[in-house]
């Protein structure tokens, strides 16, 4: 947000992780912004990419559709930990569909199929929001000409897409390849332990 703000207000707006610039001895606002000036004017500070351009509105609609991802996969859990919890197998879908309820229900105690109750109702206001945030964030997702694309890959589909858009904003922010697909999560990584072997000592 003052990113968005300030950049009309200014030549050029640098965004830099404090990590990278990290400052030393004496401290004070005029000590560091001097440093920090000093730093830019020698090209030292290491910019955060923060243009997001046209896809803000996205980045926004792919934000509420996981927040309700999340909100409904821990009611749909709390849900079946209710009969996990007394021992009561219900594995699979069958739990949360409206048929399937009841048969579930019957097998509680008053109090504990009053909880089990509204978590139920919980879930069934959660579910419509959700579709409602999808259907608005793969709209949004299609009026971007990268979104066709990216659908065409295989094993992507318009929910990944859009949410792949909302991520990355643009390739081009990225130094190399290698860096873009380990940001989308499409880079290989390995793990391997027990490579060396110590023979007498």
């Amino acid at each position: 947000w003052l990113y968005e703000t300030l950049r009309p207000l200014g030549h050029r707006i640098v965004v830099c992780d404090p990590r990278k610039n990290r400052r030393e001895g004496k401290k004070s606002d005029r000590i560091d912004a001097h440093k920090l000036v000093t730093k830019l004017r020698q090209g030292e500070l290491n910019p955060v990419f923060h243009e997001t351009g046209a896809v803000q509105g996205l980045k926004d609609l792919a934000g509420i559709y996981q927040a309700l991802v999340q909100d409904s996969t821990r009611v749909m859990q709390r849900a079946k930990s209710v009969f996990r919890a007394r021992a009561i197998p219900c594995r699979g879908e069958a739990v949360y569909s409206e048929e399937g309820r009841k048969g579930f229900l019957t097998q509680l105690a008053p109090l504990t199929r009053f909880r089990a109750e509204l978590l139920y109702e919980e879930l069934d206001h959660l579910r419509p929001l959700r579709q409602r945030a999808k259907t608005a964030m793969v709209g949004e997702a299609g009026r971007h000409p990268a979104f066709g694309l990216l659908k065409s890959v295989p094993f992507i589909g318009p929910i990944r897409a859009a949410l792949l858009l909302a991520t990355l904003i643009t390739p081009w922010r990225f130094r190399t390849k290698r860096q873009l697909w380990g940001y989308a999560g499409l880079a290989v990584v390995t793990f391997s332990s027990a490579d060396q072997k110590v023979v007498e000592g």
